[in-house]
């Protein structure tokens, strides 16, 4: 049997409609390759959750606000 794109086309269109989300996932799984992070991105990860633990969080105008602000007046 010869498996090429066009057998997966094939095959894809035997699949009852209610599982293609099921199989977008799959697919994406396999198409993106896997990242491992650095140890410096886990320390910074878990130094996030541990202050979301404590209640440290911040709203969204909070820390991007001032930034947006100083973006809107350079374009002016």
């Amino acid at each position: 049997m010869k498996v090429d794109r066009e057998y997966f086309y094939e095959l894809i269109d035997k699949i009852p409609k209610e599982k293609l989300p099921e199989l977008r996932i799959e697919l994406l799984k396999m198409a993106i390759p896997e990242v491992e992070p650095t140890p410096e991105e886990i320390e910074a990860i878990e130094r996030g959750l541990e202050e979301f633990a404590r209640g440290e969080v911040y709203s969204f105008e909070e820390v991007f606000g001032e930034t947006r602000k100083h973006d809107k007046e350079d374009n002016e």
